[in-house]
């Protein structure tokens, strides 16, 4: 998987320690694709807009709920879901559903 290797350079992971944490991210990164574009033929996805998208999945890993932190003074907003320029993408591909 290209997008995997992709996602680990954006990661700065290095070795293969995380391997099947970043492989899950991955699967849910092709189900929110196909789920968000409408689209049948994967391979028309970006490999480096999968990649963004595990990254952005696996950071959030154990935060999903979180919405805000604060701890001295130091302050966290978690963002619940992809950023508007992923987004944005996933909408050019979006193929209209038949009823």
């Amino acid at each position: 998987m290209i997008a995997l290797e992709q996602a680990k350079l954006l990661l700065g992971i290095s070795d293969n320690s995380k391997d099947a944490v970043l492989s899950l991210c991955g699967e849910i990164a092709e189900q929110d694709i196909r789920s968000i574009s409408h689209i049948a033929d994967f391979t028309l996805v970006d490999t480096l807009l999968q990649a963004r998208m595990i990254q952005v999945i696996y950071l959030q890993l154990g935060n999903e709920v979180v919405s805000s932190q604060s701890f001295s003074g130091v302050s966290e907003t978690f963002i619940p879901e992809y950023p508007a320029n992923i987004l944005n993408v996933l909408r050019s591909y979006r193929k209209l559903k038949t009823i």
